[in-house]
């Protein structure tokens, strides 16, 4: 049985393309167990720190629509594609789901675009109530000097103002967006207990709301782990998380259900 499947992998804040060429060896290794023959084309991409920060939401749906749209289309054109190409989305921290956040909206807009079969979220979507965009800043400048401790501030200071100057609504836009997700297609959430960049409580009133609504969502959580590091320091249990949803995605296994451990 073969398959045409396009991956996109959307990064962390301060991703590389090493970083997401390890879960794309991951999903190709998953896919090559499921079907005999896997036709698979990827797509990978970090959406830029100041487009993260910035609460102008238009320029990140440029920025997908150009990186991530786009070559989705191309991938769809490609002569080698058959007529059942699926896309399998995987999106780490709030930089990759900003992402998805504006793909499933630019996805709402056309109809030649080839469905999305599930979206794996990592570390992700993380709840902001004020301070964790500093603490992604700190995460990814770093606070050793005086002066990495000052620029954050000044970058912090301005994100928040510019938001109340353009009455910015992104934080409770975004939270709908990631509980509408789950209406485009089936979702799987990996989180641990101890994630500061990513509040475990919020997220899981998050996957309880979308349960409540009959949206196929499964979830995997671990007492301890880290941020955007739970494959490698479980990489069994991420690896059979990873794999049982995919096959359900893609039809292949009957339905069910991760819980929180």
């Amino acid at each position: 049985m073969g398959e045409d499947v396009i991956l996109v992998l959307c990064g962390w804040a301060g991703s590389r393309d090493k970083h997401l060429l390890v879960y794309e060896e991951l999903l190709r290794r998953i896919l090559s167990q499921i079907y005999k023959q896997a036709r698979v084309q990827s797509i990978r991409c970090s959406l830029p720190m100041h487009l993260i920060c910035s609460p102008v939401e238009s320029l990140r749906t440029a920025w997908v629509r150009e990186h991530v749209v786009r070559p989705i289309e191309e991938c769809a054109k490609s002569p080698a594609a058959s007529s059942s190409k699926v896309v399998l989305v995987q999106a780490f921290s709030n930089g990759g789901g900003f992402v998805v956040e504006q793909l499933c909206k630019l996805y709402g807009q056309s109809s030649r675009l080839p469905r999305i079969a599930g979206i794996v979220f990592d570390s992700s979507p993380g709840y902001d109530g004020g301070s964790m965009g500093k603490r992604v800043l700190e995460e990814v400048i770093g606070t050793e000097s005086w002066y990495q401790r000052v620029g954050i501030h000044i970058l912090h200071g301005s994100q928040r103002m510019a938001g109340r100057l353009l009455n910015s609504s992104r934080q409770r836009d975004y939270w709908k967006a990631m509980k509408d997700v789950g209406t485009l297609c089936p979702t799987l959430h990996l989180y641990s207990m101890d994630d500061h960049l990513c509040d475990p409580d919020k997220l899981y009133e998050l996957i309880m709301d979308k349960v409540g609504s009959g949206m196929d969502v499964q979830h995997f959580c671990w007492d301890v782990s880290a941020h955007c590091r739970h494959y490698q320091l479980h990489k069994a249990d991420y690896e059979a998380a990873m794999s049982l949803f995919i096959a359900n995605a893609l039809g292949l296994e009957g339905r069910r259900t991760f819980s929180r451990l």
